[in-house]
């Protein structure tokens, strides 16, 4: 919900920031996980380092300081973020994530220094989301109030979280509090065919976005229309993933049509079909070694692929429920359906 104009103090709004692979999103938000206005959207530009990361994160905070100060100018701003990691949380600091391509990035102290702010807080971005449905996801259907909330998200990458009793799990401050790692267990396919095309070595370069065009090159030779790989070729890296699950499905979305006018009438290429069947698979391996190493109470999926669900649920599904021990079968693994849910996990973070 976004509840816009004026609120009462009690309420107590912070801001919060969703930091991903292509994006940053951030908005206002009162103490119910109600945006206090339309979420502002800065999109990462092509070419990634430090300087172009901080000009796009404070051309984002800019905007949405603006609106806060025009709206609650009697409130100290308090900034809740949720980032693609690796992160120190404890430290405030960016250990060079790989998808934003900042480096060693200080970005507490950054805010800090740059804007009117009375606290920054970092965590993970899947934490943030999954902290989203812990406070904010309406009924215990999506996790609301879980004792044991796991989170995985494909998206760009590979994301993943578990919340325990309302609090993100770190494991050991030795490591600089890097736990939850999903994306970078071991493994290279799942029969001989899968390990000899070479794709990866972990379960995020077989489960993630940006492992739906090599799934498609490298397993299934490229799309059955020769017409299909160059429109892939001239893609941006981060927008084939999204280009492919259109040519696999026989209804179009509105935004291809009207980028794509010329292939709105286009069949479907069984080629590309496969791919996320096949990525399916891969990512209900995922869930499973989530699930046997966790046991959350439910596990919510989130992330930018889960759009193409209905194409993959039938193997991830199935994959699962065939590598995992009984009782663990009947956990409950949901679509997350809240809006903003690492906005929301992230200004609510900044409160506790």
């Amino acid at each position: 919900m976004i509840k816009k104009g004026k609120i009462t103090m009690t309420e107590k709004p912070t801001i919060g920031l969703d930091i991903g692979g292509t994006k940053i999103r951030g908005g206002i938000v009162d103490r119910d996980g109600n945006l206090i206005e339309d979420p502002v959207i800065i999109k990462l530009p092509e070419k990634r380092n430090r300087e172009t990361f901080e000009k796009s994160l404070f051309s984002c905070l800019n905007e949405i300081i603006n609106q806060f100060q025009k709206i609650h100018h009697e409130i100290d701003i308090n900034i809740g973020i949720g980032s693609a990691g690796p992160l120190s949380p404890i430290d405030g600091v960016l250990h060079s994530p790989t998808n934003i391509g900042c480096g060693e990035y200080s970005i507490n102290e950054r805010i800090m220094d740059n804007f009117p702010v009375e606290k920054v807080s970092l965590i993970n971005d899947c934490e943030a989301i999954a902290l989203g449905y812990y406070k904010f996801g309406g009924d215990k259907n999506q996790g609301m109030n879980s004792n044991a909330l796991g989170l995985i998200a494909p998206g760009t990458g590979l994301g993943a979280a578990m919340i325990l009793n309302g609090k993100p799990y770190w494991g050991t401050k030795n490591t600089g509090y890097l736990a939850v790692e999903l994306s970078q267990t071991p493994y290279f396919g799942s029969n001989k065919k899968e390990i000899e095309a070479g794709i990866g070595v972990n379960l995020e370069d077989f489960a993630s976005g940006y492992a739906v065009f090599p799934i498609l090159r490298d397993i299934f030779g490229g799309p059955t229309m020769s017409i299909i790989s160059k429109y892939l070729s001239e893609a941006r890296k981060e927008d084939k993933a999204w280009l492919i699950e259109q040519f696999a499905r026989e209804s179009k979305s509105k935004e291809f049509k009207e980028k794509y006018p010329d292939l709105k009438n286009i069949d479907i290429d069984e080629k590309c079909l496969l791919t996320y069947r096949n990525l399916g698979k891969h990512l209900g391996y995922a869930i499973a070694a989530f699930v046997t190493n966790f046991n959350p109470e439910i596990l919510i999926l989130e992330g930018s692929i889960m759009n193409a669900y209905d194409l993959f649920n039938y193997e991830m599904t199935n994959t699962f429920r065939s590598a995992v021990y009984e009782r663990h079968k009947n956990i409950p693994i949901v679509v997350g359906l809240l809006d903003n849910s690492g906005i929301k996990g992230s200004s609510y973070w900044v409160r506790v």
